[in-house]
């Protein structure tokens, strides 16, 4: 919700029946096409989840990077959000506890089958979490960050930046200082200033430019493929 200033407000109850919000927009035009692709095919969902496998090397404080985790959800709106069952409204949760299982797996092949079931996980988007973390002990100085989050909260420019901040943050809670952090930029100001556009006249104009352009469908080209395709599109 925004005020008129266009600044997003404290919602006071979840309109969508759910955990408490903090704030609600708009999805944006980006968001809106990957939910319609995951409504349209159950199966694709788990075809938008990213995932990193960060390696740590040497001594570990496993509870300041349980606080960097949970200081990154706190920063990081996308993080705490969820989608209304129809597909038009981002909601952010106004808390989101981080749950970071501690594995034992020294055996190789059984972490790799844990990271395969990682990154098969199918989000719920309406309930969330969206982001799953967990944390292996291969040994007592060898441990691995496993991050998978779907496509909607994150994409790969973002992994760049939360590693970066999870960087500062953990090394801030090493040394008992404050984190060097300018305050993140919410996605849900980028959604509302895209609203705004695609509202106003020059987007309307636009959006009627490509209904028109793109009123005929082009010809469906018949190009051979390397094997038979199945019927159904899976994700394996």
């Amino acid at each position: 919700m925004r005020d008129e200033g266009g600044t997003a407000t404290v919602a006071e109850h979840d309109p969508f029946a759910g955990a408490p919000l903090a704030a609600f927009a708009p999805m944006s035009e980006s968001q809106r096409e990957v939910w319609l692709a995951c409504a349209m095919d159950p199966d694709l969902n788990i075809g938008f989840n990213e995932g990193i496998n960060l390696d740590l090397s040497g001594p570990l404080d496993i509870e300041v990077l349980r606080r960097s985790l949970q200081h990154l959800i706190e920063r990081h709106e996308s993080l705490r959000m969820t989608f209304s069952p129809n597909g038009t409204w981002m909601c952010i949760l106004e808390h989101l506890a981080l749950d970071l299982p501690v594995l034992e797996l020294a055996d190789a092949g059984a972490f790799n089958d844990l990271c395969e079931s990682a990154m098969r996980r199918r989000f719920d988007l309406v309930a969330g979490p969206l982001l799953n973390l967990v944390l292996v002990r291969r040994d007592p100085l060898h441990y691995n960050l496993l991050f998978v989050a779907h496509h909607l909260v994150c994409d790969g420019w973002s992994f760049a930046v939360l590693l970066t901040e999870l960087g500062e943050l953990y090394s801030a809670g090493v040394d008992q200082r404050d984190a060097r952090l300018d305050a993140a930029p919410k996605y849900t100001d980028y959604a509302m200033v895209e609203r705004g556009f695609l509202d106003a006249a020059e987007g309307q104009e636009q959006e009627r430019f490509w209904l028109d352009r793109l009123h005929d469908p082009p010809p469906v080209l018949d190009i051979p493929s390397d094997r038979p395709r199945p019927a159904h599109r899976r994700f394996e």
